[in-house]
């Protein structure tokens, strides 16, 4: 198993190991739980840098309007967020997501 099948199924699990959820919404059971071509990115930034903040916006933006439901081309789903300061006091994120391109 891969290292980002790992990291969906472990999502998939926190939510209930006898669910075949979507974020927020129970789908009919013969559908997959992500469509096939979805793809695990990542983005890494730090959000004083202005492209970087409007990225990361932009991410965290369609994440919240598509409900966590990947199923149409554009779709994202946030999967984990990280960040920390550096010694400049610059805060650097880093972004796991889900897009179905």
């Amino acid at each position: 198993m891969g290292k980002e099948t790992s990291e969906i199924l472990s999502v998939k699990s926190s939510l209930g190991e006898d669910n075949d959820l979507y974020v927020g919404k129970k789908l009919n059971r013969k559908e997959p739980w992500i469509p096939n071509g979805t793809e695990i990115r990542y983005f890494t930034g730090c959000i004083t840098n202005e492209d970087d903040r409007i990225e990361l916006e932009r991410i965290m933006t369609k994440s919240l309007k598509t409900g966590g439901v990947v199923q149409n081309p554009g779709d994202m789903f946030v999967i984990n967020e990280a960040g920390s300061f550096d010694k400049d006091g610059c805060y650097h994120v880093i972004v796991k997501y889900m897009v179905l391109p």
